[in-house]
């Protein structure tokens, strides 16, 4: 199985997406057993990456 540049940047993005959305559930998770920062950290860096993505979509 292979996976063309547009499918990897679409699931990049849409990983962000629900990264950003599920932040708060997802950092509640974290409270349970750790620092609680698990959501935030996803988040910024899916957030971060996703700002590079626009130059792939050549």
């Amino acid at each position: 199985m292979s996976l063309s540049r547009t499918q990897i940047v679409n699931w990049l993005t849409r990983c962000g997406d629900i990264f950003s959305t599920e932040s708060e559930y997802l950092t509640g998770l974290d409270r349970e057993i750790g620092d609680a920062d698990h959501g935030l950290n996803m988040n910024r860096g899916f957030s971060q990456s996703g700002g590079k993505t626009p130059c792939y979509r050549r």
